[in-house]
């Protein structure tokens, strides 16, 4: 009788003891279930933050973790520093694109005024030569001489339009070169701009929002490099143009040679007509002189 009234205090305290263990467990078994030890058992154990020791290393850590919140205590800083890097970058674009452009112009009306100097330069000794030719002359000589001069004057006006065209389709090649480099240049900054304001304004953002201070100057750092990485891609294409440059001169002066050429024959041409005609002319002359005697 001991025995079972012992069996029967054990089980209650066994009872009673379950009670708070299946209610950690959200779960309803029988009085069978394994004692609340083995629960306690599966439980994971709580890990103990270590802390640092070495004064070099707590230091280090407490710079970087102060850096890292200064980060973002300065993004509207770091990007208000960009803008105004990327709009003195403009200015000075600007100011390149003038510096060019005025060269070039200048370089265009000096090459024409030396190409017009040249030219009078030219004419006032053809007609000075025509001018010592002149004297002595019969008057079929003279005829002669007359009709050289305007063969030659024609080749000039000839050699003239050519060369002019020329150099006008040399110019107006440039020109739309250098409207197209113009404008791969803006279009490359603004592109760049662009990428960065993003980049700054995302930067700006997730420090608002908290995030991780290493994640967002990393992420800004990946951006800035591929902006960057970009801009320099675009700008290499415009190298390219220099050979083109090259091959426009070089067929602009083909085609003055070419104009060249064909004023020298035909002044060549103009010479041999008027040597014989100032040979018969001189021929007839002394034939006339000689009927005379």
């Amino acid at each position: 009788m001991k025995a079972i009234k012992r069996a029967i205090a054990a089980l209650t305290l066994l009872s009673s003891a379950l009670v708070p263990a299946l209610a950690v467990a959200g779960e309803t078994e029988s009085v069978n279930t394994p004692p609340p030890i083995k629960i306690r058992q599966i439980e994971q154990p709580v890990k103990k933050e270590r802390t640092t020791t070495d004064p070099v290393k707590k230091a280090r850590e407490n710079s970087t973790e102060s850096k890292q919140k200064g980060f973002c205590q300065n993004a509207s800083n770091v990007r208000s520093e960009f803008s105004g890097k990327l709009s003195l970058i403009d200015q000075e674009r600007k100011e390149k694109r003038v510096e060019v452009t005025d060269k070039v112009k200048e370089r265009k009306e000096d090459t024409a005024s030396k190409i017009l100097q040249k030219r009078e330069e030219m004419e006032q000794k053809f007609e000075a030569k025509l001018a010592e030719i002149d004297e002595d002359l019969t008057e079929g000589q003279r005829t002669a001489l007359e009709s050289f001069r305007n063969s030659v004057k024609q080749a000039q006006e000839i050699r003239k339009t050519a060369v002019d065209a020329a150099q006008k389709t040399y110019r107006d090649a440039l020109d739309g070169l250098m409207t197209t480099r113009q404008q791969t240049i803006a279009d490359a900054t603004t592109a760049y701009r662009t990428a960065v304001t993003t980049a700054t304004s995302a930067a700006t953002t997730a420090c608002a929002e908290g995030e991780d201070a290493t994640v967002v100057k990393t992420a800004l750092n990946s951006a800035l490099k591929a902006a960057k990485d970009e801009l320099k891609s675009k700008l290499a294409e415009i190298e390219s143009h220099g050979s083109q440059v090259r091959v426009l001169a070089k067929t602009r002066n083909e085609a003055v040679a070419a104009a060249n050429e064909a004023f020298k024959a035909a002044v060549q041409q103009a010479k041999t007509v008027l040597r014989n005609a100032l040979a018969n002319d001189s021929e007839d002359a002394s034939a006339e002189s000689s009927e005379e005697e």
